[in-house]
């Protein structure tokens, strides 16, 4: 038994596939807790910095690390941005934990570099001004990132 379907049939049912497609894509990413968490981490350190000891400092800095490290091994792959659902390895673009690594190194070096401008200054708090501005990069710029990858897997969908 076969039923003739006609080309508007046909096109509207291709339609309706890309558009669950991309609606699967649009779970490409990484949850928005993440954001404020290292934005806020990210000033917690400058914050200590600036008025903790040396070996708070460091101390903090190895947990914030750790915990990072952490954190990224499950959701630096972008498959599970809710909990809603978690998309296929393939759909998600597989540089994406490499860029958003060399991210993370970049932004310390912006971190490190606008401290030692802010102090030359005479900025009596940094630590505090670098982290604070480099936290606001991550929340404006970090999600960005991921939309790109986005982006990239609907047009591989589209083409």
């Amino acid at each position: 038994m076969s039923k003739d379907i006609s080309e508007a049939e046909a096109q509207l049912a291709l339609r309706a596939i890309e558009d669950q497609q991309r609606h699967v894509i649009a779970e490409v990413g990484l949850p928005r807790w993440y954001w404020w968490g290292l934005a806020a981490a990210w000033v917690a350190l400058g914050v200590l910095a600036d008025v903790g000891n040396p070996w708070v400092t460091g101390i903090s800095t190895l947990v914030f690390g750790a915990a990072h490290s952490a954190i990224a091994q499950r959701i630096f792959s972008g498959r599970r941005r809710s909990g809603q659902l978690s998309v296929r390895a393939g759909l998600v673009d597989r540089h994406l934990p490499s860029v958003l690594f060399a991210c993370l190194i970049a932004l310390g070096f912006v971190t490190v570099g606008l401290g030692f401008a802010a102090n030359a200054d005479g900025a009596d708090h940094a630590g505090t001004v670098a982290s604070i501005v480099v936290a606001v990069a991550i929340l404006g710029f970090g999600p960005q990132v991921v939309s790109a990858s986005r982006r990239r897997a609907e047009h591989n969908v589209g083409a």
